[in-house]
C-alpha cells in the first residue's frame, strides 16, 4: 500500500512541477481532478486490499483453527466454497452419535444432517452450497426407489427444530434416534456397489414389518448392495430371480450386473410346509 501512494504522490508532483514550468497542456484544475481520480483509486485499491485480507484471516485462520467444533468448520468452509476433508466428513456421523450419548440431542441431529447434505452433494455431483431444496429435487431426479424423499423432508423437518428450538418443540432423544437411523440408512445405500431399487410392493410389503424384523430384513436389502449373491442366495429356476433369508422372510430380487442395480420384487414372511 505504501508503494501504491508512493507512486500518486511522484505523478501529483510531476504534475504540479510541469504546471508551473508553463506546461500549455495542464492547468490547475486538470491536476487537481486527476488527484482526486488518483485519490479515489487509492481508496478503491485499499478497500481492496482489505477484503482480501479478512477473506484470507477467515480462511486460514477461522476456518482452518482446529478449536472450532468441527461442524462449524465444516460448514464455513461451505459457505467460502471450500471443501472439506474426507477425515471430517468422516467424522460427523460418529460425532453425531457421540453427541446422542451425551444426551445432546440437538446437537447431534444437526451433525446427522451436515453428514447426509455432503454425502449427497458428493454423490449427485453437485457444487458446494447447493441448498436442500435442490437436493430434494436432484434425488426425486436420480435416486428415487433408492432413497426416500419423504424420509428426507422428515430428516430436515427434525434439523429445523434443532436450529431453532423453542420451548413448545425440543428435540427429543426418539428424534435424534430416527434421525441417526435414516441418516445411517441413506449413506450406506450412497456407499453400495450395487444400487438398489425397490419395488413400490416390495416397499409397502417391507413397511408392514415391525420392530426387530423390519431392523433384520432392512439390513439384508442393504447389505445386497455391497454383496448382490450373499451366502446362502440361490438363484429361482424361473428367470433372473435370487432368494435369500432375512430372519423369518423371504427377498425376492433381480440383478443387474450390467447397470449394477438390485431390484426388491417382494418381500414375504416365510411359512413353514406343514
Amino acid at each position: 500500500m505504501s508503494l501504491t501512494m508512493s507512486i500518486l504522490f511522484i505523478i501529483f508532483m510531476s504534475r504540479t512541477i510541469s504546471l508551473y514550468l508553463g506546461s500549455p497542456f495542464l492547468t490547475a484544475s486538470r491536476v487537481l481532478g486527476d488527484f482526486g481520480q488518483l485519490l479515489l483509486l487509492s481508496l478503491i485499491v485499499l478497500i481492496v486490499l482489505v477484503l482480501a485480507s479478512l477473506a484470507l484471516f477467515t480462511t486460514e485462520v477461522i476456518v482452518g483453527e482446529k478449536r472450532l467444533p468441527l461442524l462449524a468448520r465444516v460448514y464455513a468452509r461451505s459457505v467460502l466454497g471450500r471443501g472439506s476433508s474426507k477425515v471430517e466428513i468422516d467424522s460427523l456421523v460418529p460425532e453425531a452419535r457421540s453427541l446422542y450419548e451425551k444426551g445432546a440431542f440437538g446437537e447431534s441431529v444437526l451433525y446427522s444432517m451436515a453428514s447426509l447434505e455432503l454425502a449427497l452433494r458428493n454423490n449427485l455431483d453437485l457444487p458446494e452450497g447447493v441448498g436442500f431444496g435442490r437436493l430434494l429435487g436432484t434425488v426425486r431426479e436420480k435416486l428415487e426407489g433408492v432413497i426416500s424423499v419423504e424420509e428426507l423432508i422428515e430428516i430436515r423437518r427434525l434439523r429445523n427444530s434443532a436450529a431453532h428450538p423453542s420451548p413448545e418443540r425440543q428435540v427429543t432423544k426418539q428424534d435424534a434416534e430416527q434421525v441417526l437411523h435414516l441418516v445411517e440408512n441413506i449413506l450406506q445405500k450412497l456407499q453400495a456397489s450395487y444400487q438398489v431399487i425397490l419395488r413400490e410392493v416390495a416397499r409397502d410389503q417391507l413397511d408392514k414389518i415391525a420392530g426387530r424384523n423390519h431392523e433384520i430384513v432392512n439390513k439384508a436389502i442393504l447389505l445386497l448392495g455391497q454383496e448382490p449373491r450373499p451366502k446362502g442366495s440361490k438363484r429361482l429356476a424361473e428367470g433372473n430371480l435370487w432368494l435369500v433369508r432375512a430372519g423369518q422372510y423371504r427377498i425376492s430380487y433381480s440383478i443387474d450386473d450390467e447397470q449394477r442395480q438390485i431390484i426388491v420384487v417382494q418381500v414375504t414372511k416365510h411359512t413353514k410346509p406343514t
